[in-house]
């Protein structure tokens, strides 16, 4: 197979015909090789551009003195194009009185939407599309979710039922994508609706399932007849937001749902898991994955966990080495599935973590041992962070509704469980899964809070 020219302005959804499970079969199973070379070239003949469009990189580069020209191959962009961060899109922001934080050219009138990202780690970011070529064009965005949605069944006609939380924006273009008709619903406040049209309409796919979701729909279906219990069986959900606790697991198998893990790709793409369930697939003709050690910047091997770096080399967010703070690991062979694109697994984040008592701790260390405990079996909590070393294990956690135990007893029950697993002192304040829920997006809570 010949890999297809590198074009800027090349379209890639239809580069070789729809067939199959494929949206594209050219661009998704080529060879490592032939896509090595594609996306290097791609990187490399995109970078003139970017710099041109986004004043956040001509500023960047300008404080390293490095510009487009001193950038001839893969090496001169490893060794001397400077990384970028949320922090780096904070401080052009407020330096220069950018909104948008330098993603995008042109005056403010030439804004035509603009989203927002969670805001569960740091402040939110507004992502501008500065024009519609941006969303509805080949090669864009949209791009990654279309080929997820291909994968999981959904064709021309269809409807896809979607679920609103923070990002909106053009999301109503990625299943048009392919021809298919989106059917929205505000997260959580309209799941009755959903399950209702649901079985009227039969959409092929749900986007964008949350953990809060699953445990509401469980207790919904109770109360509806075998018809809804029948779609949530038959029904692709993707998933995303936070890791899936073992008892939104748990609960998701007992109704027979079938869960796609779904997560963001340093805001310029998505990755989503295929049919295979065996990782999540980087659209890596736009997107540039580096998969480096966060304290060295030395590229980790394949199966170990390392920071996810990405540079758009399509008509995506223009970012150049963004450290995504996501710690993931890659897998660069095949996929059963048979794409060759590289499949993610989210681990967690650089950031994560408390040190207490010399012992780092995980959320997922203190997730195991919430879930064990009957009240508070939703696994909502939040570690309280009040300094870089601290001498106690400081949590709030969400309890139930349906508790017949005092809550002196239930504290007593989780002080037990987590200083038996983690070794470490405990404080815990015990609060309604309500108010956690508000903390946050509607789709997850953020996890390590300051005091």
């Amino acid at each position: 197979m010949t890999a297809p020219p590198v074009a800027e302005t090349a379209p890639l959804v239809g580069a070789g015909a729809r067939g199959g499970r494929y949206l594209d079969p050219v661009l998704e199973t080529m060879s490592r090789d032939q896509l090595d070379a594609y996306r290097t070239s791609r990187l490399l003949n995109s970078l003139q551009g970017t710099y041109e469009r986004s004043p956040l990189i001509r500023w960047a580069w300008g404080k390293s003195g490095v510009r487009p020209e001193d950038i001839k191959t893969l090496a001169d962009f490893e060794t001397s194009v400077p990384f970028i961060n949320k922090d780096s899109l904070r401080e052009y922001r407020d330096e220069r009185g950018d909104a948008y934080s330098g993603l995008g050219a042109g005056p403010s009138p030439s804004v035509w939407g603009a989203q927002s990202t969670s805001g569960t780690t740091s402040d939110p970011t507004l992502l501008p599309f500065f024009d519609r070529h941006s969303v509805e064009t080949p090669g864009s965005y949209t791009e990654s979710f279309a080929r997820a949605y291909w994968e999981l069944g959904v064709r021309p006609g269809d409807f896809v039922a979607m679920t609103l939380f923070t990002f909106r924006g053009p999301v109503w273009a990625n299943p048009q994508r392919i021809g298919a008709t989106p059917v929205f619903f505000n997260h959580g406040s309209e799941l009755g609706r959903l399950l209702d049209i649901g079985q009227r309409l039969r959409p092929s796919c749900l986007f964008l399932l949350s953990q809060a979701m699953i445990f509401e729909l469980a207790e919904m279906a109770e109360a509806k007849d075998a018809g809804v219990r029948e779609w949530l069986a038959s029904t692709p959900f993707i998933y995303g937001g936070e890791p899936l606790g073992a008892r939104a697991a748990f609960i998701a198998g007992e109704l027979g749902m079938k869960l796609y893990q779904h997560t963001a790709v340093g805001d310029i793409a998505v990755a989503t898991e295929c049919l295979e369930q065996n990782g999540c697939h980087i659209p890596e003709d736009q997107v540039f994955l580096e998969h480096l050690a966060p304290e060295s910047s030395a590229r980790v091997a394949g199966g170990e966990v390392g920071e996810m770096v990405v540079t758009s080399i399509g008509d995506g967010i223009p970012l150049v080495r963004y450290r995504s703070d996501d710690l993931v690991r890659v897998g660069w062979d095949s996929c059963g599935c048979g794409r060759s694109h590289a499949r993610i697994w989210p681990v967690g984040r650089v950031t994560d973590g408390v040190v207490v008592k010399a012992v780092r701790v995980m959320p997922a260390d203190v997730w195991r041992c919430v879930e064990s405990v009957p009240e508070t079996r939703n696994g909502l909590f939040q570690i309280i962070a009040s300094g870089k070393s601290m001498e106690s294990l400081r949590l709030r956690v969400g309890k139930g509704d349906a508790s017949t135990r005092s809550s002196d007893d239930i504290v007593s029950a989780l002080t037990g469980s987590l200083e038996a697993a983690i070794g470490v002192p405990v404080e815990i304040d015990l609060v309604s899964e309500e108010s956690l829920l508000r903390l946050g997006p509607p789709h997850k809570i953020p996890r390590i809070v300051k005091a």
